[in-house]
């Protein structure tokens, strides 16, 4: 961080090395939390690459806490940095439906709640921009979780939320 550590924040193991973020697991004031840090990309223009950045973390935390109000099943949002280009929100206990789907767990019930829970999303004008199984959570009681929404927009069109 250029700014400096992020208070209370005890980083235990990487989850993913994206494109455009490295996501961390750990602890935040107790609680089990990940943190998402965009990297900058060196083939965009620094003044266009910290825009983009900036505007696609605030709609994330604008959409997480949409969500979040309406009692959606997605993360929560603990804290962020715009400027410093990180936002902390809750780890969801589970992994993902691709995993699921690949070592043949799931069955048809599952397949139609995630329907339902796409359905769900977009009944909030919220078109999730990377949904892929990888971005759905399974946990093992079964129930789905959606995580990333660093692509999302809020958008009543129709057209924003074809896959």
């Amino acid at each position: 961080m250029a700014g400096g550590a992020i208070r209370m924040w005890e980083p235990s193991e990487l989850l993913h090395e994206g494109a455009e973020a490295t996501v961390t697991a750990g602890k935040w004031m107790g609680k089990s939390a990940v943190l998402k840090m965009r990297r900058p990309r060196g083939y965009r223009h620094p003044d266009l690459d910290r825009r983009l950045t900036r505007s696609r973390l605030s709609v994330e935390v604008r959409i997480l806490g949409r969500l979040q109000q309406s009692g959606f099943s997605s993360p929560s949002l603990y804290d962020c940095d715009i400027e410093e280009s990180w936002i902390l929100i809750s780890k969801i206990d589970g992994r993902p439906l691709y995993e699921a789907i690949t070592d043949g767990s799931v069955g048809i019930g599952v397949m139609e709640n995630v329907g339902a829970l796409i359905r769900r999303l977009h009944e909030e004008d919220i078109s999730h921009g990377d949904l892929t199984t990888h971005n759905i959570l399974i946990g093992e009681t079964g129930n789905l979780s959606l995580i990333d929404f660093g692509l999302a927009r809020v958008s009543p069109e129709l057209e924003h939320m074809g896959l």
